[in-house]
């Protein structure tokens, strides 16, 4: 398998360092205090060694203490510390700075188990007492094809879905802890929300100690990420867990109330109405290639929609909404939308010879783009001149909300007319007779910001990614 630090990009996400502070709060969670001669401790990620600095530090303060002699202390530094890390440079500095502690209490030539190595590769690795660290952060989008298939084939939590790189280093981890060893690893606070963390949440519950959230605190720097700090003991199958923010008032979280994602501090018994009983939320349309069906800087004339020599027929054209242009209001942005509804709302497609008799400018159009439209992913049923999803479509028609799937203290939700296809977002459509302009109002309210501020999934600063099940589970 190849190195991951091969891509410059993905080597500066690897090489995102824990600040010292935090280190030394990790290593008192994790109890890394007393009695630490002949306990072994894993760094499996260990960059320029910022965590087995201290780590080394209080092994031998603490065997100093207890009365063992300089050779034996050697001794068990070379044995009872174990790192990897797949950047050479980082683990001879990281030697380097070790030896520099050692000497501090006049210990030199320790032959430190520090190896350039590939963790989650390693075979036959023994148990271990403390496993602590920062994992690399990679999203599944940026891993070369071979590490991706390397990770699904050997890792359980990583067989389905866009996982994070960092699920096959807490599996791995976590598997290689002794009875009631502990691991104390910073990760992405995502981790607990996204769809794809699900079989790694399922691993770790049972043992699941503590949470400590760091909302709205830049803890990386030039890191966008907003990470968590988790404690488990293996076999302790507890059924609570502490969670706190900061390290400030913890509460504890009874592990019943977890489910498919988890959410540490929603209100509690919360009464009212939910949003997905009154209105129905959907994903925007996914033409799969917007470039190709979505109209700018055209003009209409005589029942076209002109851009350039193009001349498609209006009949054929929706107004477009996205929620950024309905934030700019820069321009009024089109659609090729190739369906029609019937009298009760049914959707109708047409066929190829349909199409081509009836709309044969759109059709001119669309085939500048059909070697790239025939490549998309596209539903099987879906004809080349059509959108690539068509799960979204059939409830288009109507008056609607959209929102957008990032939601900042800005976001704003907008009405749409009837006929408007949204393309990018998320849309609300009433049920019943639901009012649309009172849900504008509990969109735009304060309550629900700090509601997605919790279910969120972080994306920048103070910004969350949300998906429609959030949207429907809001009780207003």
């Amino acid at each position: 398998m190849a190195s991951v630090i091969e891509n410059l990009k993905i080597k500066q996400k690897c090489q995102i360092f824990t600040p010292t502070e935090k280190v030394s709060s990790m290593l008192d969670m994790a109890g890394y205090e007393d009695n630490l001669f002949g306990k072994k401790v894993l760094e499996n990620s260990c960059g320029d060694g910022e965590f087995l600095v201290q780590i080394a530090e209080r092994y031998i303060t603490d065997a100093v203490r207890h009365g063992f002699i300089i050779e034996q202390i050697r001794d068990g530094l070379a044995r009872d510390i174990v790192a990897f890390d797949v950047d050479e440079k980082m683990v001879e500095k990281c030697k380097s700075r070790l030896d520099e502690i050692a000497l501090q209490f006049s210990i030199s030539d320790v032959k430190w188990n520090v190896s350039c190595a590939d963790f989650l590769e390693q075979p036959g690795l023994p148990e271990y007492d403390y496993v602590v660290g920062n994992p690399p952060y990679i999203a599944y989008s940026d891993l070369p094809s071979d590490v991706q298939q390397y990770v699904k084939e050997h890792f359980d939590t990583c067989k389905k879905g866009k996982f994070d790189y960092c699920y096959a280093f807490i599996e791995k981890s976590y598997k290689l802890l002794s009875e009631g060893g502990c691991l104390i690893y910073i990760i992405p606070s995502n981790i607990f929300k996204n769809v794809f963390g699900e079989e790694i949440r399922k691993l770790i519950l049972s043992d699941l100690e503590m949470v400590v959230e760091f909302p709205n605190e830049k803890v990386f720097e030039n890191a966008l990420v907003s990470p968590a700090i988790i404690k488990i003991r293996k076999g302790i199958k507890v059924p609570y867990l502490s969670y706190s923010e900061k390290f400030e008032k913890a509460k504890q979280i009874d592990k019943k109330q977890l489910s498919e994602r988890w959410f540490f501090d929603l209100p509690e018994n919360r009464q009212g109405r939910k949003i997905g009983d009154h209105y129905q939320v959907s994903h925007s349309v996914a033409t799969l290639r917007n470039d190709a069906f979505v109209l700018k800087d055209g003009v209409i004339q005589d029942g076209y929609y002109v851009l350039g020599n193009d001349r498609i027929e209006m009949e054929i054209v929706r107004q477009a909404a996205s929620p950024k242009n309905k934030k700019n209001k820069k321009h009024r942005e089109h659609i090729i939308f190739p369906y029609a509804f019937d009298d009760e709302g049914n959707l109708l497609r047409f066929r190829k010879d349909e199409m081509q008799r009836r709309f044969p400018g759109a059709i001119a159009y669309l085939s500048k783009y059909k070697d790239a439209l025939e490549k998309r992913d596209a539903d099987t049923s879906a004809e080349w001149y059509e959108y690539g999803r068509s799960q979204a479509i059939k409830n288009l028609i109507g008056p609607k909300i959209l929102i957008s799937k990032v939601i900042s203290e800005c976001t704003e939700a907008y009405l749409l007319d009837a006929e408007e296809i949204p393309y990018s977002g998320i849309y609300i459509k009433p049920l019943n007779d639901a009012n649309l302009l009172e849900l504008i109002e509990i969109l735009a309210s304060k309550r629900f910001k700090q509601y997605i501020c919790k279910v969120g999934l972080s994306v920048s600063g103070t910004s969350k990614r949300i998906i429609t099940k959030d949207i429907e589970e809001y009780i207003y």
